[in-house]
């Protein structure tokens, strides 16, 4: 059988199929861990922890001491090994073992959102060249199976919009900020104590993370290859629980949401912290999960997917799936590359995305308001309608209204973003 994958030609499925894989694993961290576990605790299981490469030789892994080994390269070129897993938390170690194994028609599972979204059409072009594929379903929203929906589910049907919370870490976050009991900081801590943040967590809380999610979901989902740092990202890096009350005063919630959309020749998207409301699936989306919505208004409406999207064993199991995958001859069917001529049409010499709290928002005329909406750039007249309408309500000076922006090779967006900003103020 012969399928299509990205802009390349038909190439032969994956061959391994109805026997035992060995598995090359490299790295043995949280992920790491969790699939030990999970495949300790299957009774009939098809996969083998052959080798196990790690930095630390002394450290318990759950695994014979004589399985591991400090030269992951070599578990690579192993004979033995069928198919490499590779779990570290380094993107450019990541993207050389992908191309070691995918150069020897070795296949790659990996989890390194990154490295994926950095390298993903390269990683087809060495998995085409020969016969072999790279699979990567936990590089996105933990343990939603979102690729493989993605690539089989919603193929020959239109997508129209795609809203998400893809990282954990900071839905955590504004999860313990909402009680009223920690504060970011303290909620952070937790976070890493708990094991769904880094040591370092500005990945997540500066919304990057995010970033190269939403790229690995759109080009699935429109076959459109956007870097992450070309899509317009604001973080909940500076969310304080003064937003978080405000929010609370209008019966709504600050999500940091990523979207993607695409109508009239154009692509939108953006990673920013929100306004939710409770009728909004996202807004009900707690602690360390992801919640995806698939949206077509013209056939099957909204669909929710939500689930575990940080910790271990959660994105243990998108590898295991991908395992199963691999175990069968299958994979992906990615949809053909195309060009997207109107990510940056229509934008000028600079894109003006401006913060509007969320009391201002209805006392901005209509017009101004949806230019701001679509990414248009605002000129010096906007910005003394913007002085008129607030002096008129006479609350000038009460609410910080500092644009962010963007150069002119950042994607267009797609809503404006009503969140208070970090000075901002509720009503007297």
């Amino acid at each position: 059988m012969e399928r299509i994958i990205g802009s390349f030609l038909s190439v032969p499925e994956v061959t391994i199929k109805n026997k035992t894989l060995r598995i090359g694993l490299i790295g043995c961290g949280t992920v790491g861990s969790g699939l030990i576990e999970l495949l300790r605790i299957q009774t009939d299981s098809k996969f083998e922890i052959a080798r196990v490469g790690v930095k630390n030789l002394d450290k318990d892994r759950g695994v014979l001491k004589d399985k591991l080994t400090t030269n992951c390269l070599s578990i690579i070129d192993d004979p033995e090994i069928d198919v490499v897993v590779e779990l570290t938390d380094s993107a450019k170690a990541s993207l050389k073992f992908a191309k070691h194994s995918l150069s020897i028609g070795k296949p790659f599972v990996t989890a390194n959102k990154r490295m994926v979204a950095d390298n993903l059409n390269e990683l087809h072009r060495l998995a085409h060249e020969t016969g072999t594929e790279v699979y990567y379903e936990a590089a996105v929203a933990g343990s939603i199976p979102i690729i493989a929906t993605l690539s089989d589910h919603y193929r020959g049907q239109p997508i129209e919009s795609i809203s998400a919370i893809l990282n954990g870490s900071s839905n955590y976050v504004l999860t313990l900020m909402d009680t009223g009991r920690f504060n970011r900081e303290e909620a952070t801590s937790k976070a890493q104590e708990l094991g769904f943040a880094e040591t370092d967590p500005s990945l997540d809380l500066e919304g990057k993370d995010a970033a190269y999610k939403l790229s690995i979901l759109i080009r699935h989902a429109y076959g459109m290859d956007i870097p992450a740092d070309v899509i317009p990202t604001i973080g909940i890096d500076r969310i304080t629980l003064s937003e978080i009350n405000l929010a609370h005063n209008y019966d709504l919630r600050i999500k940091q949401i990523a979207r993607a959309s695409f109508s009239d020749g154009q692509l939108r998207a953006r990673v920013a912290p929100e306004l939710v409301t409770a009728t909004d699936p996202l807004y009900h989306i707690a602690d360390e999960q992801n919640g995806i919505v698939v949206s077509n208004s013209q056939s099957f409406g909204d669909h929710l997917f939500s689930g575990n999207g940080a910790g271990g064993k959660p994105t243990a199991l998108s590898v295991l799936a991908d395992l199963e995958l691999v175990s069968r001859g299958k994979s992906y069917q990615v949809s053909p590359l195309v060009s997207s001529p109107g990510i940056i049409s229509g934008v000028g010499s600079e894109l003006v995305q401006v913060v509007i709290p969320i009391d201002l928002v209805n006392k901005i005329d209509t017009n101004l308001l949806d230019r701001i909406s679509y990414g248009t750039n605002l000129s010096e007249s906007d910005h003394i309608q913007f002085q008129t309408d607030f002096e008129s309500s006479r609350l000038l000076g009460q609410y910080d209204l500092t644009p962010v922006i963007y150069p002119t090779d950042r994607p267009l967006l797609s809503q404006p973003i009503a969140v208070p900003s970090s000075k901002t103020r509720s009503l007297p």
